[in-house]
């Protein structure tokens, strides 16, 4: 049980989840509670993906601004707002 509750916790903190939820899911997961477990997981999931698609966002905006310098467009006005 050591074992697997130390490789669970290792696992867990390369998925960036903090102390109380890798407690949480740990215990969860040792009672056998599964549904509990999916749950929190996903809702984890969903924050990531979250985090993944907002960083996208600021790339593209990023791509925007470069594609814009090159072309010399600030100084011409034609400069839009990235929101």
């Amino acid at each position: 049980m050591d074992a697997l509750k130390k490789t669970l916790t290792v696992r867990l903190q390369e998925l960036n989840l903090d102390h109380d939820q890798i407690e949480i899911i740990t215990e969860r997961v040792l009672a056998g509670d599964k549904d509990t477990v999916k749950l929190l997981l996903r809702r984890h999931r969903k924050k990531l993906m979250d985090i993944l698609h907002e960083s996208g966002k600021r790339v593209d905006d990023l791509d925007l601004l470069m594609y814009q310098i090159e072309k010399n467009k600030l100084s011409t006005g034609k400069f839009p707002d990235i929101k």
